[in-house]
C-alpha cells in the first residue's frame, strides 16, 4: 500500500501514514479542524457532497419505517395469532423480495443511480425490514420457552427471506 500524504499549506505540517483511508481522512479532518480556511472548506464540502446523501436516506429511512409500521399491524391483525409474529415475518419476506429486486436492476444498471440505490436499499428498505426486531422476537421466545414457535419463526424467515430475495432477483432479470 502506497503511503498517504496530507500537507497543511499554513502551518507546512506533513502526515504520512499507511493505514489506509480512515486514517487518511482523520488528518485530512483535523487538518481542516486547525485552521479556519481549510474548516470553510471542509463545510462546503460537506454540505455539498454528504448532507444531501443523508437527507436522501433519512427520507427514505422515514417512508420505510412507517410502511413497516403499517404492513406489520395489517399482517398481524389479519392472524391474530399471539405466539407468533406474522407482520414481522410479513415485512422481512417483502423486504427481501424488494431488495433483491432493486439488487438486480442495480447490478445490469436498469435505471437504479446512486442516489436511487441510497434512497431504496439503504434509506427506505434500512427502515422498512426488521431483522432486529425478528432477533429480538426469537430470543422472547426462547426466552417464554416457545422453542417449537422460535424454530418455526426463524426457518420460515430463513426460508421465505431467501426465496424472496432470489424472486426478486429474477424478476429483476424478467422485466
Amino acid at each position: 500500500m502506497r503511503p498517504f500524504i496530507v500537507k497543511n499549506n499554513i502551518e507546512k505540517k506533513t502526515v504520512k501514514g499507511d493505514r489506509g483511508a480512515a486514517r487518511f481522512f482523520y488528518h485530512v479532518i483535523q487538518t481542516c479542524l486547525d485552521n479556519k480556511a481549510s474548516l470553510h472548506i471542509w463545510i462546503f464540502v460537506m454540505s455539498k457532497l454528504l448532507i444531501p446523501k443523508l437527507v436522501i436516506i433519512g427520507l427514505g429511512g422515514f417512508a420505510g419505517s412507517i410502511l413497516r409500521y403499517l404492513v406489520s399491524e395489517f399482517f398481524s391483525r389479519q392472524f391474530e395469532n399471539p405466539w407468533f409474529p406474522h407482520g414481522t415475518l410479513a415485512v422481512n419476506v417483502i423486504g427481501c423480495l424488494l431488495i433483491g429486486f432493486v439488487g438486480g436492476l442495480a447490478e445490469i444498471g436498469q435505471a437504479v443511480s446512486p442516489e436511487l440505490r441510497m434512497l431504496l436499499i439503504v434509506g427506505f428498505l434500512g427502515g422498512f425490514t426488521t431483522f432486529s426486531t425478528f432477533g429480538y422476537e426469537l430470543f422472547a421466545a426462547g426466552k417464554d420457552g416457545q422453542m417449537m414457535g422460535a424454530f418455526i419463526n426463524f426457518g420460515l424467515h430463513m426460508g421465505l427471506g431467501f426465496s424472496g430475495l432470489f424472486l426478486g432477483f429474477w424478476l429483476s432479470r424478467a422485466i
